[in-house]
């Protein structure tokens, strides 16, 4: 390659120094002739090389050093040529004189292209353009033309090549002395002979592959041309994708080492008897008259299960229907009875630990295979109530919704998540983007090279930031198609020396960006749910408003898998995963998991991971390497909805007055604001869509969604000025 591009570099001289002379006519010598009055003959001559070496940096896309290097290069190559050149016609004169004496030698003089040891021209021409080049191949002299037997093109040009090189062995030992010099000078940082001689070895490498796969076109279509069988699709042409890699300088990816577990706290053993509570059990059971015998205990982090084996003749609705009772007699709030146990013969007997046990996140990774063998994207979550780690796939999810009240255990999931992530998965393999309008849960990552930009803060950049990314989903599937490829898997399979990146886009709270603009921002994730799953796309909403204004039926249809946390109402735990269950919830990490091919959802403790653990990943990970920014992202504000701009001047006040007074009534409007029915309507239904207030539930009044202090981030769109706001005025 840096031969390639000296000589590119001593062309673009050659023509510029022919050009600023007699090649460029009467304005070439002005040219010529003010330039050396003005800097003189060797002034000019070292300006049109400078001119020559930017423009080999421009084209080639080189550092500076490296087109110097590449000049250097270039001149000692020319050097060795005109060497070469000189000893070839000295030797053809004394073979002429020893032919005329009936001692001929066939010689051949070097050309070019062989000296600066450039690949053959691929050829694609037909057998009697072979037959031509083969007539005009060198012949020695004294020889007749009807002596030769027919010599096939490919097979002479790769004899001749070899004797070629063979020729300039001593030649290319100056050379390389030479390299060495030019290394020296330019402290030898990225112009190493072993360097370039890598490169022209790789280069010879691509050239032999070429040969080979134009000898199979011509083998199977001869006398064709080449065009004619490209499988065309759409205009289109499928199969002849060649990336050029991801680093542009040709350099080989930078090796990441993955963190060491011992990041994270080990984790605590904990002894529990739970002989007592069994007997117990048993005991309360028989007092109703019900026989049954406790045969196996599975304690889980916050869920103990009893399985009974009923005796015979014992019904087990007698059993579920004891539910209350075998709470009180447990001392527990509650008790959930499995009767019976699916693929057993036994009942189950769910009951809260009066403790619920810590799942630190590396018992967790402990149980993952071997590093490397799993896939780049899998995440522990936490512990089933039978204690079994629960792991998931977000490659195969391929979207992940986690919703839950205040204090749940959401913002330790979305941590849990992250850090799985960075344990598993170097920055080649996954990239992230982070939007946190809470700006003090994710803003910790800053610094880690998985990032494509810095956690993103302001709502408006997130809203342009998710509308970027759909255009990078676009830009691989053209990509595939032009690679005649339909996933990343089968892509990055096809050109191992161009993988694409997995991305990872995570969004702390979701009703933020929907307060913003919720008609823009819930079609960009739909977008992103519905197609990016085959470009390795994969989106993590959270949210701590599971409302059906945040989490709208066609963001929550996209997005299948999904994570519960607990909520204040079954309406919530509805929203969330479409069934009741979350309201049961026992708070901090208890959690319902459903994944996308699961029937039910699976009840399971989060793992915890602290603040002292993130930190030292961040750490580990920030020594290492500086953002990387493998994708050109440009993340720019988005506008407010337009419906927006049409708000009730009397928004804010009856925000103001709603929030203070909690309490959500069209009539408290009507008198609080002096205004008629059909306005104190619209102005409910305008901070409904606003996020502030929730949905009419019947005779109950609208949930509250935000405090003051949310919204007076939102002040300037629901027309708040010193004129209207009647409470500065001290109303």
């Amino acid at each position: 390659m840096i031969a390639t591009l000296g000589f590119a570099s001593l062309s673009y001289f050659l023509l510029i120094d022919a050009f600023v002379g007699r090649a460029g006519g009467a304005f070439g010598r002005l040219l010529r002739t003010g330039l050396e009055a003005y800097v003189g003959p060797a002034g000019a001559v070292l300006v049109l090389a400078l001119l020559a070496l930017a423009l080999t940096v421009w084209i080639g896309n080189l550092e500076v050093k490296r087109a110097i290097g590449a000049l250097i290069v270039g001149a000692s190559r020319l050097r060795a040529w005109v060497a070469g050149a000189a000893a070839s016609s000295r030797a053809s004169a004394s073979v002429a004189r020893a032919a005329s004496k009936g001692a001929a030698q066939p010689l051949r003089p070097v050309s070019l292209r062989e000296a600066f040891h450039l690949p053959a021209r691929p050829s694609a021409t037909s057998p009697a353009r072979d037959g031509a080049a083969t007539a005009a191949a060198p012949v020695a002299a004294g020889t007749s033309l009807a002596t030769l037997a027919p010599v096939d093109a490919k097979t002479f040009i790769t004899e001749e090549t070899a004797r070629a090189e063979d020729d300039l062995d001593d030649e290319e030992e100056d050379e390389d002395e030479l390299d060495d010099a030019t290394d020296d000078e330019l402290d030898g940082d990225d112009l190493d002979d072993d360097d370039f001689d890598d490169e022209d070895d790789e280069d010879d490498e691509d050239d032999a592959d070429q040969d080979e796969d134009e000898e199979g076109d011509e083998r199977g279509d001869e006398g064709l041309d080449d065009d004619d069988d490209d499988e065309e699709n759409g205009g289109i042409v499928v199969g002849e994708y060649e990336p050029a890699g991801i680093a542009a300088d040709g350099t080989a990816k930078r090796t990441y080492s993955l963190p060491n577990l011992d990041l994270f706290d080990p984790p605590q053993a904990q002894i529990v008897d739970e002989s007592q509570r069994s007997h117990l059990l048993e005991d309360t059971l028989a007092s109703f008259g019900v026989g049954a015998k406790v045969t196996h205990v599975q304690r889980g982090p916050s869920i103990t299960r009893y399985e009974l084996r009923p005796e015979r003749g014992v019904k087990i609705s007698r059993i579920s229907a004891l539910a209350d009772d075998i709470a009180l007699a447990l001392a527990a709030t509650s008790v959930r009875i499995e009767a019976p146990i699916p693929g057993k013969s036994a009942v189950g007997i769910e009951v809260p630990n009066a403790q619920t046990s810590i799942v630190s996140i590396r018992e967790i990774l402990d149980a993952l295979p071997q590093r490397g063998t799993v896939p780049p994207l899998h995440m522990a979550l936490g512990k089933d109530i039978t204690g079994r780690p629960v792991f998931g796939d977000l490659g195969k999810m391929p979207h992940l919704l986690v919703a839950g009240a205040t204090g749940s255990g959401k913002s330790v999931c979305l941590n849990t998540i992250i850090a799985s992530l960075l344990v598993s998965a170097t920055p080649d393999q996954v990239q992230m983007l982070f939007i946190d309008p809470k700006r003090v849960e994710l803003t910790v990552y800053n610094g880690i090279p998985h990032l494509i930009k810095d956690v993103i803060t302001d709502a408006r950049l997130a809203a342009g930031a998710l509308f970027e990314m759909t255009k990078e989903m676009d830009g691989r599937y053209e990509r595939f198609a032009k690679a005649g490829v339909r996933k990343i898997e089968e892509y990055n399979a096809k050109f191992p020396a161009e993988t694409l990146p997995y991305v990872v886009i995570v969004i702390d709270e979701l009703a933020d960006l929907m307060l913003i603009a919720p008609a823009k921002v819930e079609t960009t994730i739909c977008r992103l749910a519905q197609l990016a799953r085959a470009t390795g796309i994969h989106l993590v909403v959270a949210t701590q408003r599971p409302s059906v204004d945040v989490i709208t039926g066609i963001i929550k249809a996209n997005i299948p898998s999904r994570i519960a946390f607990a909520v204040s109402s079954q309406v919530d735990s509805r929203t969330i995963i479409d069934m009741a269950g979350a309201e049961r919830l026992l708070g901090r990490g208890d959690m319902l998991f459903l994944p996308i091919d699961a029937p039910k959802p699976i009840r399971s403790q989060g793992a915890l991971i602290t603040g002292n653990e993130v930190t030292r990943l961040v750490e580990f990970w920030a020594t290492q390497a500086r953002p990387q920014n493998l994708l050109d992202v440009e993340v720019v504000p988005i506008e407010d909805d337009d419906r927006k701009r049409d708000v009730d001047p009397l928004c804010y006040e009856a925000a103001r007055f709603i929030i203070e007074s909690d309490f959500a009534s069209t009539a408290q409007l009507q008198q609080r604001l002096s205004i008629g029915h059909p306005r104190a309507v619209r102005v409910m239904k305008q901070l409904e869509e606003f996020g502030i207030v929730g949905p009419h539930e019947g005779t109950k009044p609208r949930r509250i969604n935000i405090g003051l202090g949310e919204l007076e981030t939102i002040a300037d769109r629901l027309g708040k000025s010193e004129q209207t706001d009647l409470f500065a005025q001290g109303a």
